[in-house]
C-alpha cells in the first residue's frame, strides 16, 4: 500500500519492533510481508491505495514505460491524448500521462532540462511527498501542456519553478510526468513512480 494519510503503527523494520509514524508516500507491507523492510507488526487502520489495483488505468506513455507498469501486474490500457482527458474528466477513469514527442498532439511543448531543488505544491500527495527542503535533482527532457487544457492542470512538483508532475481531476483522476521516469534517476524519479503506482491502484481503508 502507499500511504495517503500519515498514521502511527507498530512496525517491524529490520527486526525491530518499533511505533513510528507512517507518512505520506510511504510504501508498506501487511504483517507477514517479507517483500520490504517496513513491515506492519499488527494489522492497522490506514488510507492509501493497493499497488496493484484490481481496475484498469489507462496510459499515454512511451511503450518502455506502459511494458514496465505491465510487468508489476497494473491493469494498463493504452489510449491516445484526448480520450485521456475525457475519460479522466467524465468517466471515473484513474491513468497517467508520460508526456514525450510520442504524443500527436500541438499541445505538447519540449523545453530543456533543469537541475535544481524540488519543490512541493502538494505535500499530501505521495509524488509530492519527495519535495522536500534540500532534495535536489537533474532532469534532462522537460515537457509540457500548452493551450486551454493546461488550466485543468494542478501542480504537484517542480525542480525550481519547472513544474514536471501535476494532475488532472474530474470524475476520475490523472497524474501528468513531464519527463520519461524510465529513462531518468532522481528523486524526481522516485517521486513519479509514486504518484504512478498510487494513481493506478486501488483505495483501501484497512491493512
Amino acid at each position: 500500500m502507499i500511504v495517503d494519510t500519515p498514521f502511527v503503527a507498530t512496525v517491524e523494520n529490520k527486526g525491530f519492533v518499533i511505533d513510528q509514524v507512517i507518512g505520506v508516500g510511504s510504501i508498506i507491507c501487511s504483517p507477514g510481508c517479507t517483500r520490504g523492510e517496513v513491515v506492519l507488526h499488527n494489522s492497522t487502520w490506514s488510507y492509501g491505495r493497493v499497488v496493484p489495483g484490481n481496475s484498469e488505468c489507462i496510459v499515454v506513455a512511451p511503450k518502455d514505460f506502459t511494458s514496465m507498469l505491465k510487468s508489476i501486474g497494473v491493469h494498463a490500457r493504452k489510449v491516445d491524448y484526448d480520450e485521456f482527458f475525457n475519460l479522466v474528466l467524465r468517466r471515473n477513469s484513474n491513468g497517467v500521462m508520460v508526456l514525450s514527442d510520442e504524443i500527436n498532439s500541438l499541445e505538447i511543448q519540449r523545453g530543456s532540462g533543469r537541475c535544481g531543488s524540488l519543490y512541493s505544491y502538494n505535500p499530501l500527495h505521495p509524488a509530492g511527498a519527495v519535495g522536500k527542503p534540500g532534495f535536489t535533482c537533474c532532469v534532462n527532457e522537460i515537457y509540457e501542456i500548452v493551450g486551454p487544457r493546461s488550466k485543468l492542470l494542478s501542480h504537484i512538483l517542480a525542480v525550481d519553478d519547472k513544474t514536471i508532475i501535476s494532475q488532472v481531476r474530474g470524475m476520475g483522476e490523472g497524474l501528468i510526468v513531464s519527463f520519461n521516469p524510465v529513462s531518468s534517476t532522481s528523486y524526481a524519479t522516485l517521486a513519479a513512480w509514486l504518484g504512478v503506482l498510487y494513481v493506478c491502484g486501488s483505495t483501501a481503508e484497512y491493512l
